[in-house]
């Protein structure tokens, strides 16, 4: 009998028999920091794997406006995974810190000098015009105006 083709399940690549498990496929909202830092101080964990949506778990904690667990984790992960984009809307982290108004998120991460800001999602938008379409006219002390500070630096 052939294999059927067309079930997802069949279609996934077999995990490799020695590779560790995503760390985005471990934690879940709203994050245990020393279970993080555990797992990765351990290395029971890929810091830069994907789960099944294809998040990081920087994508995931940007996005949950959790500093603490960023800072945790980006020690450990590969540049090219600060940068990576997801799948569908083609989010950063950035992007997603933006898109949920994660205020402390997107100040750490525009700090970093490893963070590509001109990164454009699906839709052609850097996190700042991203921003900039979320909240018109923002006054500083508002949210969107902070956030628009903050990539702007």
């Amino acid at each position: 009998k052939s294999p059927d083709t067309n079930c997802p399940r069949k279609m996934m690549m077999p995990r490799k028999a020695n590779a560790m498990p995503a760390l985005s496929k471990r934690v879940e909202f709203p994050g245990d920091p020393d279970a993080v830092r555990s797992a990765l101080e351990k290395k029971t964990v890929d810091p830069d794997g994907r789960d099944m949506y294809g998040l990081t778990a920087l994508h995931k904690f940007a996005s949950w406006n959790k500093r603490d667990l960023i800072d945790i984790l980006v020690p450990y992960l590969k540049t090219e995974t600060l940068n990576a984009q997801e799948p569908g809307h083609k989010f950063t982290s950035l992007h997603y810190a933006v898109s949920m108004g994660a205020l402390q998120a997107v100040d750490a991460l525009a700090k970093m000098p490893e963070i590509d800001t001109g990164i454009r999602d699906a839709e052609g938008r850097t996190p700042l015009e991203l921003a900039q379409s979320m909240y018109k006219n923002p006054k500083a002390e508002d949210i969107g105006g902070q956030i628009i500070a903050s990539l702007k630096k």
